[in-house]
């Protein structure tokens, strides 16, 4: 939670703080409010909270034993709410909770286009971590995220240089890069939104690249040295195999 300054609100009877005040949390975390007491002590309080575009709802607030604290929670907070707490006929003022969310990879798919002596057709492959291609072969990455982004890279351990990965401008929430595969590698995916936050344990991918062999050829059939003249025929049999 980012607290901000808390409330102080004084009349001839209680003096009430209002824990945490008006604040932000990430969407579909706990938010804690507690109401504490300094000198006499109401006999109950209540937590009213109103969601945006939603119903207003009352939540009894506990008592701790041994502080002059009421606390309530509300379990899960999913859009921006307003809330005050209640207490011997008298509310406190009115605090503002918004909700943010850390960037985060919900998909990522590969585009890959093979070198040309493969004759293969391009394919999509979706929801993917991990891919073995041969080398050559051309990959964009397609990785649909749940918010627009400030920035969004692919970065490999040891190494300086990064992949920026681009907006589609069709989608704002896809971003994608294109890059040969030349080697096997281990990406992580960065990311950061406009206020600055990153997302939390950054997905790896790893692309395995698989060298282009020589082809493989075998003679069956003579299976033993023979000898011809030049005006005799000889039958050949041999098996070509090749990745």
């Amino acid at each position: 939670l980012a607290f901000d300054d808390v409330a102080v609100i004084e009349n001839p009877e209680y003096s009430l703080t209002v824990e945490p005040g008006t604040t932000e949390v990430e969407k579909g975390t706990s938010l804690l409010v507690m109401a504490r007491f300094n000198g006499p002590l109401p006999p109950d309080a209540t937590l009213i909270y109103h969601p945006e575009n939603g119903e207003e709802r009352r939540l009894a607030m506990s008592k701790s034993l041994r502080d002059p604290v009421f606390g309530g929670r509300i379990l899960s907070v999913e859009t921006p709410l307003s809330y005050q707490v209640e207490y011997a006929e008298q509310t406190s003022e009115e605090f503002q909770v918004t909700v943010f969310e850390y960037p985060r990879l919900q998909q990522a798919d590969a585009r890959l286009q093979y070198p040309s002596y493969t004759n293969l057709e391009e394919k999509l492959v979706q929801d993917v971590r991990r891919l073995s291609v041969v080398e050559g072969t051309m990959v964009t990455l397609l990785c649909r995220l749940n918010k627009p982004v400030a920035e969004a890279k692919l970065t490999e351990e040891k190494s300086e240089t990064s992949l920026a990965l681009a907006a589609n401008a069709a989608e704002p929430l896809l971003y994608q890069v294109t890059f040969p595969v030349e080697k096997s590698r281990r990406l992580t995916l960065h990311l950061k939104d406009a206020e600055g936050r990153s997302n939390q344990n950054p997905p790896e991918f790893i692309i395995n690249a698989l060298p282009n062999r020589p082809p493989d050829l075998k003679l069956a059939f003579p299976s033993r040295d023979v000898q011809v003249s030049p005006v005799e025929e000889l039958d050949v049999k041999a098996s070509a195999w090749d990745d």
